[in-house]
């Protein structure tokens, strides 16, 4: 039996506050037959509540035992992120890695 192909979708443009109640029943409707992997790295804007409901759905695929992968930002950001914003000891440009890739 081979593995079944991920879901693939793909977040663009301004997801904040107003959306994030939709994007929760959207997240919580997808099959739970099949691994999803969400690309949200072309999202020009967010906010803590858009990253709140994807977190919380990362969690709760994992409790119930379903695959929910997100992809915040492009590989190469996070390095280039942490140097523009000069964060120093703090968060070296080298320990920024993306969590959900291995």
């Amino acid at each position: 039996m081979t593995a079944e192909k991920p879901l693939r979708l793909r977040m663009a443009g301004s997801v904040t506050l107003t959306d994030a109640p939709r994007l929760a029943a959207q997240l919580s409707a997808l099959p739970a037959s099949r691994p999803v992997e969400i690309d949200a790295s072309a999202l020009e804007q967010t906010d803590a509540p858009v990253l709140q409901v994807l977190v919380a759905a990362v969690r709760a695929a994992a409790q119930e035992g379903r695959v929910l992968s997100v992809r915040l930002l492009p590989e190469a950001q996070p390095a280039q992120l942490a140097a523009e914003l000069a964060l120093g000891p703090f968060l070296a440009p080298d320990a920024c890695t993306d969590p959900l890739t291995e």
